[in-house]
């Protein structure tokens, strides 16, 4: 919904004005960087986090008129992204599957390591066992630093469930990367 403060009264905003411009532009210069790091934990990859993060960019600028006067365009932008970022795994995901079909109907003649089970968690993979609303929460709140409330409306979630999700997201965490109480 936008900003009541922040309609001009003479109709929607000139794309064509430098003031149009300067603000957005000053915008995306803000949040680039955030959201790049957000998307590079998000998807394990900084050139993938990069390009996703040009795409929510991209499309926020293209309805900047109406995104530049929501109420908060920065977690548009955030979710966007996030979106963006599970439709790339539900793809990725998709292919690898189709690839271990494939591979798994050729003979190998050369044993290998089994790749499966390994010894110790990254942070990287220990996020990844985390469901997906289980990630977006912990890099929201602990890696770009939103509160509960720009969380839980990033997130279109409630903030008792931001909260819910966090505790049992770091109860996760802290299995698989197995640390006690000492280092709490």
């Amino acid at each position: 919904m936008p900003r009541r403060d922040s309609i001009p009264v003479t109709g929607p905003p000139d794309a064509s004005s430098p003031d149009f411009v300067t603000e957005a532009s000053r915008f995306f210069a803000e949040i680039n960087g955030p959201l790049v790091g957000a998307l590079s934990i998000r998807t394990g990859d900084r050139a993938t986090a990069e390009d996703i993060a040009q795409e929510a960019i991209a499309r926020a600028w293209a309805d900047w008129e109406n995104v530049g006067l929501m109420a908060n365009p920065r977690g548009w932008v955030f979710r966007v992204g996030f979106n963006l970022a599970s439709s790339h795994w539900r793809r990725l995901t998709i292919r690898r599957r189709a690839e271990r079909r494939e591979a798994a109907t050729a003979e190998s003649t050369v044993p290998g390591p089994d790749l499966t089970t390994v010894d110790a968690l990254t942070l990287d993979e220990a996020l990844r066992s985390l469901s997906r609303r289980q990630q977006e929460v912990v890099i929201l709140r602990h890696f770009v630093h939103m509160s509960v409330a720009e969380t839980a409306e990033v997130l279109g979630i409630s903030e008792g469930t931001v909260k819910t999700q966090t505790h049992r997201a770091l109860a996760s965490l802290r299995v698989e990367l197995e640390v006690d109480d000492a280092h709490r």
